[in-house]
């Protein structure tokens, strides 16, 4: 369960852009749900990238996944959101979870800049 692909990615990873159900299974295994890939991103990071899936951010933030940790680029989940998504049901939830929402990225822009 805690092995890794040649990216640092773990089953979590790839469970977290597709499947609610498989998300809830690993996270009773997985050791840390805030484990950061080689590019910085934490699972949370990760299926904020690829696909918005409110029930697994939420089954991911209730289970103790950190929204404030910042991937290689200085880009929270909460950045990625608001990049890729504009439902704001997604944000809001990021938001009710986030302690860091002034926090500047790489390029000096917080969520509100983007």
């Amino acid at each position: 369960v805690n092995a890794e692909d040649s990216n640092g990615n773990t089953s979590l990873y790839y469970a977290a852009k597709s499947s609610p159900r498989i998300v809830g299974f690993l996270i009773d295994y997985y050791s840390d749900i805030n484990h950061k890939n080689m590019n910085g991103e934490t699972p949370l990071h990760f299926c904020n990238q690829k696909k918005f899936e409110l029930e697994i951010l939420t089954i991911l933030l209730a289970k103790g996944a950190c929204p404030d940790l910042a991937n290689n680029d200085g880009n929270t989940p909460l950045h990625l959101a608001i990049l890729h998504t504009r439902d704001y049901r997604i944000i809001a939830l990021l938001i009710d979870h986030s302690s860091e929402l002034n926090r500047q990225n790489n390029d000096g822009d917080t969520a509100l800049h983007l």
